[in-house]
């Protein structure tokens, strides 16, 4: 068991050197700045660099040497493409000139506001012991797009601010409450804080009304007012990274405490930001309620900000080796990140053709980019996959992805099912480690992104509503059935199922409604009884939309809605289950919320998880 164990560790730490990128920009100079995480098993956490490159006319010249930017390390400045970076606890941004360079790090829970000019430091402010705010927060928010900030206005006199109306705000943001599958426990309500480099002052700006907490604020491009996304407090609190279906709006605050919002009734959005051009405000856009996460429309209107909502046009930018993401936009030069399965992430630029000619972009590479060692044999093909279904479905197209070895003698591949979370997510080709180790371990994968997996339009995130247990379940067998058919070398007598959340969910279900198809199941987090999650969970919406029936709040509980959700779970199965399942009993009190993926979680995961497999599919190498 040990010679396993270790065997599983080294392959993870070689993995696990494999860095991913999560932001880029351009800076005016023609430097690109890059951020990436790599997992550090040793630390048992996720260290954070940076890594300049410079370029001159789209050609790379040099690149500096990678800086450890991790919040525990003793030089921590956090680039990034987004004003509220993914490190949790480090913010930092340049001004739009770039003579400027704002910095905030955290040491032994303070927090301490830092800015820069040139080379050296032009103000140091102890946010804690300014008294006039609680904790910044760094992490409610992912990849929201840049922001114009260090515009300089007059702040306000020394006699200003100790009235009752600051005193209410700022007794006002200590108020505590949680924010559901957020992953942000204990938050507190939001408020907008300005500091003035000139005066040294910070000021909590007035005006929000109580009923909102504010986010993803941006100063307009004239520096007179800000906009941001207001979300409504009652009458719940919805995590907004788990769930876009929060009740918002796109404000406006004038620095004379005038507040407006959009009359979008019924919407969600996020992500505000302006055109270059200034002429514009643009956002995503959906309804509010239903599944937690559905498609955006991308929308805008003119400024100054006006009720005329107009749709966007989007053109798509291929990439046939991978995914592509865009990560930042200067004038008419875009940065993106290409990845695929084999290959750690490659920063490329180009330079936007003429308007019309935009899907022809050329691209220059950045970074550069090589096969990840083990995975050389590896491949990975698409299958476009369509149900039979029941008369009348509405749809019937999905996908799935095989990943695995590129050929092999009959029947000598053992396969792993890994059907995706959500379920109103979805599997893209990137590298993903515990496919990765499994596929060091001799395994095939098929990634299935059944019907009501996003990207696939509204029209299939729709559809899974009320069908779960039996769409999504169908589903998963044709596309196990079809890689059994399409790749010969697949073993069908040694199949096995890997998920969790929803794809736990399904992996037992299928283990129960199929129990001689499958020889082991590991289960992680799985939703097990819908019926008692939605009396006992943080999101019982999540278990009335996905029945098929509306969340309303009111009336006492309705003895079928709660039959239907019962029908629908994986429990009025487990008694024709034969495969050994594996589960994470107890109640363990994680340093980690639902996906338990921190690394040393997540190793914990996979060495468990192939242990399993291996006993039951009587593996032995």
């Amino acid at each position: 068991m040990t010679s396993k164990v270790d065997k599983i560790v080294k392959t993870y730490k070689s993995l696990a050197q494999v860095p991913t990128l999560i932001g880029a920009n351009i800076r005016s100079n023609g430097i690109v700045s890059t951020s990436w995480s790599q997992r550090n098993l040793e630390r048992g956490k996720t260290t954070k660099f940076t890594k300049d490159i410079f370029m001159s006319s789209l050609t790379k010249l040099t690149e500096g040497m990678p800086m450890d930017i991790s919040s525990d390390s003793n030089f921590s400045i956090y680039e990034n493409l987004w004003d509220f970076v993914v490190n949790f606890r480090v913010l930092s941004r340049n001004s739009a000139s770039e003579k400027f360079r704002a910095v905030l790090r955290e040491n032994d829970s303070k927090q301490y506001l830092e800015i820069w000019q040139d080379n050296n430091i032009l103000r140091t402010v102890d946010v804690v012991a300014s008294d006039i705010h609680g904790p910044v927060y760094s992490d409610a928010e992912k990849k929201s797009p840049k922001s114009e900030p260090f515009y300089k206005r007059k702040g306000p006199s020394s006699n200003e601010g100790a009235n009752g109306d600051e005193e209410k705000q700022k007794a006002r943001s200590t108020c505590s409450y949680k924010t559901g599958v957020n992953n942000l426990w204990v938050k507190k309500k939001s408020v907008l804080v300005e500091y003035n480099i000139e005066s040294d002052t910070l000021e909590v700006l007035k005006g929000v009304p109580d009923d909102i907490s504010v986010a993803q604020p941006k100063y307009s491009p004239d520096g007179t007012y800000i906009v941001g996304v207001a979300y409504e407090t009652e009458p719940r609190k919805l995590g907004v990274i788990y769930c876009s279906n929060r009740l918002s709006t796109v404000f406006k605050l004038d620095f004379e405490g005038n507040f407006l919002k959009l009359p979008l009734n019924g919407q969600a959005v996020k992500s505000p930001i302006f055109s270059p051009d200034g002429q514009f405000i643009l956002w995503l856009q959906r309804r509010v309620g239903g599944p937690h996460v559905s498609g955006m429309s991308l929308v805008k209107t003119s400024l100054p900000l006006t009720e005329n909502v107009k749709n966007g046009e989007i053109i798509e930018l291929s990439f046939e080796d991978g995914s592509q993401q865009i990560v930042d936009v200067h004038k008419d030069i875009v940065l993106a990140v290409q990845r695929n399965f084999f290959s750690q992430d490659k920063v490329v630029m180009g330079k936007l053709p003429e308007s019309g000619s935009e899907a022809s972009i050329s691209w220059n590479e950045v970074t550069t980019s090589t096969t990840i060692p083990g995975l050389e044999n590896s491949t990975y093909v698409y299958l476009d996959l369509s149900s039979k279904g029941e008369e009348g479905d509405s749809v019937r197209s999905f996908n799935a992805i095989y990943i695995g070895p590129k050929n092999g003698n009959s029947k000598s591949v053992p396969l792993i099912v890994w059907p995706h979370g959500g379920p109103h997510s979805a599997f893209s080709n990137n590298f993903i480690m515990e496919a990765s180790v499994f596929l060091s371990f001799g395994y095939a994968v098929i990634l299935v992104n059944y019907r009501g997996s996003s990207g696939s339009g509204q029209k299939s995130i729709d559809f899974l509503l009320g069908k779960i247990g039996k769409a999504d379940v169908a589903d998963c067998i044709l596309a196990t059935d079809t890689a059994l058919e399409t790749f010969p070398w697949l073993n069908p007598h040694s199949v096995a199922l890997v998920g969790g959340s929803h794809g736990g969910f399904l992996v037992t279900h299928l283990s129960g409604q199929y129990p001689d198809k499958f020889k082991a199941v590991v289960a992680r987090n799985p939703v097990i009884d819908v019926a008692s999650m939605s009396i006992i969970s943080d999101i019982p919406d999540w278990c009335y939309v996905e029945a098929g029936m509306e969340y309303t709040q009111k009336g006492e509980i309705n003895n079928d809605i709660l039959l239907a959700m019962r029908k629908a779970s994986p429990i009025v199965h487990a008694h024709k289950v034969k495969a050994p399942n594996a589960f994470a009993d107890r109640m363990n009190l994680y340093d980690d919320n639902h996906p338990l993926a921190t690394v040393t979680n997540e190793i914990d995961n996979i060495i468990n998880t192939l242990l399993w497999i291996e006993e039951h599919l009587g593996i032995v190498h």
